[in-house]
């Protein structure tokens, strides 16, 4: 009979290693506890994990409460964030549990697999990605009444559920519309970036009073969540968060304590210069950093992403990753270089390498960064930005190194973000740098015009790392000189 009990032997044959090696993965408990909750109570409003504990194995929760068979199941699972690279990441994740349950190594997931596979049907799973620049069969479900795991982007997903589907015809958009929109649960990573499509989904099934069949269920996700919308009057949105039990975990209290330190940078910029001024800024910063350190530089336009990537790129060994990549080209980058950026790399033989991007690696890359040089931005923003940061306390430099860069001709009147973006003005102490005439003497190859200067300004590493609001519930971080 299988229980919740099953869920660890399930979860680690799936992720885990071969039997024969002795090692094993069990869930968070975080993830045990989500399942338990599923079963016992329903699926919550919302998921609320700090990053870099595993947010995308909700999708293994969601197949194992299927196969359990309970009130809140659902057949077809559609995992939505509004990333392409992130899509990617779920999609892998889901086919290697697809994999698993085609060739079962152990009893849980040959049970598990009996159960889902309908009488007639040699498929357990099915496993779907839709997101712009991929091409997926016109039927991406071969047969409504077989499980199914779909990651797709909010435009491709949502389309479909409103029937106005990308490139589907008038006579298939009731089908699509009724896949998405019926026996579901729609999952929305990272919902403060999609917080029209977290709203249009629960006024669309608020307006259906009376579904023929089981309804869907919207489960929003975030390690920054500000969905607080209630589902039903006189009830507050259901939160399903980290326990004590988490803190106490080996690997998943390392990661929840993982040392961090903030430098807070001022450039002196004028609205001309400062397109040429801060990537050549970032740029310096980047190249102090860079021995012995995988570096992540973070901008808040692909503009900008190219322009510090061409003053690196004949010095550093760097890559570029921008949600604009032909997958072509994305595939090439991510087989080249995301063995040496991955938490789960050999940091024995690390190799420097700095890796400039925009807001794609903001959300959900599974990546782990020793040092993180970003643009100032809203503070949800850099909460996830820094979640890339000592991502899972392996970090050989003791701590991870974070410098947030801020023009000074840059106002309320951002671009990207208006007067939403964390601007020093807001309180944080901050170090100006100027920009200068000459090398760095010590440093020949490093980008011409600016000396690389850290302000000694630091976080505290005890508060830091929280990226969870109930987490931040404190004071907040100091610095010191």
């Amino acid at each position: 009979m299988l229980t919740v009990d099953h869920f660890a032997d399930f979860f680690n044959e799936v992720h885990g290693g071969a039997a024969s090696s002795g090692s094993r993965r069990d869930p968070f408990p975080w993830q045990t506890a989500l399942l338990r909750r599923v079963v016992d109570d329903g699926w919550p409003d919302g998921i609320d994990v700090p990053t870099g504990l595993g947010k995308t194995s909700v999708l293994d929760v969601a197949v194992f409460a299927a196969a359990l068979g309970v009130r809140d199941a659902r057949r077809r699972v559609f995992y939505v964030v509004d990333r392409r690279l992130i899509v990617d990441e779920a999609y892998e994740h889901a086919r290697r549990i697809a994999a698993a349950l085609d060739q079962p190594t152990g009893a849980a997931t040959r049970t598990v697999a009996q159960r889902l596979r309908g009488e007639d049907d040699e498929v357990a799973l099915d496993v779907t990605r839709m997101r712009g620049g991929v091409t997926w069969e016109r039927t991406w479900l071969e047969r409504p009444d077989r499980y199914a795991i779909v990651t797709g982007t909010v435009d491709q997903i949502g389309s479909r559920l409103l029937f106005r589907g990308y490139g589907v015809s008038d006579r298939a958009r009731p089908i699509d519309a009724a896949l998405v929109g019926t026996d579901s649960v729609i999952v929305i990573d990272e919902a403060h970036l999609a917080q029209a499509f977290v709203t249009t989904t629960q006024a669309t099934f608020d307006l259906d009073g009376s579904p023929i069949t089981r309804p869907p269920i919207v489960v929003t996700m975030s390690a920054t969540t500000t969905v607080g919308r209630e589902r039903n009057a006189g009830r507050s949105p259901v939160m399903h968060r980290i326990s004590d039990d988490d803190e106490r975990h080996q690997i998943a209290g390392e990661r929840l304590t993982a040392g961090k330190r903030l430098h807070l940078v001022e450039v002196k910029t004028t609205k001309k210069t400062e397109d040429t001024v801060l990537p050549a800024a970032m740029a310096a910063l980047a190249d102090r950093l860079a021995p012995g350190r995988v570096v992540g530089v973070v901008t808040n336009t692909v503009a900008r992403a190219r322009s510090v990537f061409e003053l690196l790129r004949d010095q550093h060994d760097a890559v570029l990753l921008t949600g604009r990549s032909r997958p072509v080209d994305r595939d090439c980058l991510l087989a080249t270089y995301y063995p040496h950026i991955s938490v789960d790399r050999d940091r024995s033989h690390q190799r420097p390498l700095i890796v400039v991007a925009t807001q794609t690696v903001e959300v959900g890359a599974n990546i782990d960064l020793d040092a993180v040089i970003t643009e100032s931005a809203p503070l949800a923003s850099l909460v996830q930005r820094l979640g890339r940061l000592n991502r899972v306390a392996r970090s050989g430099h003791g701590h991870g190194t974070a410098v947030v860069v801020h023009g000074s001709a840059t106002g309320q009147e951002d671009p990207v973000y208006g007067p939403a973006a964390w601007l020093p003005g807001s309180g944080c102490p901050t170090r100006s740098i100027q920009p200068v005439t000459h090398h760095d003497s010590t440093r020949p190859n490093s980008p011409p015009g600016w000396t690389p200067h850290l302000p000694p300004f630091v976080a505290s590493p005890h508060d830091s790392p929280r990226t969870s609001r109930p987490r931040c519930a404190g004071p907040p971080p100091t610095f010191r000189s």
